[in-house]
């Protein structure tokens, strides 16, 4: 069974979902985001904001990088260290910093998955998150990229009409909410000290 929630909805219920969407197309992501949304409310925005320009600045810099040299990334990082003592601790820190990062971005992937398929299908979230991470493990071992690349457009156009007809059973719902939802909440402080 999933946690109730009895907050009433507000702006932080909307805010992370659109980043989680243009960067990552998977149901576990949004369902994370959201509940950091309705938890946090805008005080993740921080957060949001410095992800959007890290990543447009990093993805600037890997693009300049691969034009000006014609070279990929993986074969330029292989290369900066060459004859050098640091080679070995920088390549360990790439390939920690890509493992440990997958996993917390697929933990959150599964986890959020497990919180909506336990809700739909009134399971223990331990199970699901396990078959879970059983299938994509299998999928992933049989090394079949065509199969891989079939599920996950199934996954993402099924995900998508879900979305969109959610989006047009909860319009009016979303469209009765007071407008003052909309507006960043100012703190109590910050009240007294303005009067």
């Amino acid at each position: 069974m999933s946690p109730e929630v009895s907050a009433p909805v507000n702006q932080g219920h909307f805010l992370c979902i659109p980043f989680s969407k243009v960067y990552s197309p998977v149901e576990g992501t949004v369902t994370t985001a959201a509940a950091a949304g309705i938890t946090s409310g805008v005080g993740l925005l921080w957060a949001v904001m410095f992800s959007v320009v890290a990543t447009l600045v990093l993805q600037e810099l890997s693009l300049r990088s691969a034009l000006v040299t014609q070279r990929d990334l993986a074969s330029l990082m292989r290369s900066l260290g060459e004859q050098h003592w640091w080679q070995l601790p920088f390549m360990l820190l790439i390939v920690l910093a890509i493992g440990v990062g997958n996993a917390a971005y697929q933990s959150g992937n599964l986890s959020g998955a497990g919180l909506g398929l336990s809700a739909a299908f009134d399971l223990p979230i331990a199970y699901i998150i396990g078959l879970s991470s059983l299938i994509a493990g299998t999928l992933i071992y049989l090394d079949r990229y065509q199969l891989v690349e079939r599920v996950l457009v199934v996954i993402v156009a099924l995900m998508a009409l879900l979305f969109c007809g959610l989006a047009l059973v909860l319009l009016p719902n979303l469209m009765a909410q007071p407008a003052s939802i909309w507006l960043p909440a100012r703190s109590v402080t910050s009240r007294s000290r303005t009067q």
